[in-house]
């Protein structure tokens, strides 16, 4: 008697439906596949806008900061052009430059917090900007005013070396800007 019943099943049917949950299985199992991989690339794709979008943010900050430390440097070292035209005493110009810096307070610190996180790769341009300054400052620092030889001449070539560092720093970030979008 059981084998009549084995052999009134429609196995046909049986392998029909057997197939046919496999394919929805398999086509289930694809398509989460499918979606799963959708799903990543976008979520790899909002994660890079968002870092990006940081990294601007910072690299805008950083670049703000570092204009105003630039003019604060350059009205720094402008105190100084009478006094090697002879207009007024190096004491005179030492003194007005440190009432300035006074006055414009820079978080350079926060500069280089930022440069060092998220813009490595303008380093070099940035130890150039600072060598130029040193250079530049060399010629207004007070022990220096009464240093034979020192000419306006000299102390115009470092200021024009110092400003050309500066621009090219300055387009580094820009163009990092740029990059970023």
């Amino acid at each position: 008697m059981e084998k009549s019943t084995l052999m009134s099943i429609p196995w046909g049917n049986v392998i029909t439906g057997v197939i046919a949950a496999s394919s929805a299985l398999l086509g289930v199992f694809f398509s989460n596949k499918s979606q799963n991989q959708r799903i990543y690339i976008q979520n790899q794709l909002e994660q890079k806008r968002k870092s990006n979008d940081i990294k601007r943010e910072r690299v805008e900050e950083m670049y703000s900061l570092f204009l105003k430390w630039e003019k604060s440097v350059s009205v720094y070292y402008m105190y100084f052009i009478p006094a090697y035209n002879k207009h007024y005493t190096f004491e005179e110009a030492y003194s007005a430059a440190m009432e300035s810096l006074k006055e414009n307070k820079i978080d350079y610190d926060r500069f280089e917090l930022i440069l060092q996180l998220y813009l490595p790769e303008v380093m070099e341009e940035h130890i150039n900007v600072k060598n130029c300054q040193e250079s530049v400052m060399d010629f207004c620092a007070q022990s220096n005013h009464k240093v034979n030889g020192r000419t306006f001449n000299q102390f115009k070539l470092a200021i024009d070396g110092f400003d050309k560092a500066s621009n090219a720093f300055k387009s580094s970030i820009v163009s990092l800007i740029n990059s970023l979008d």
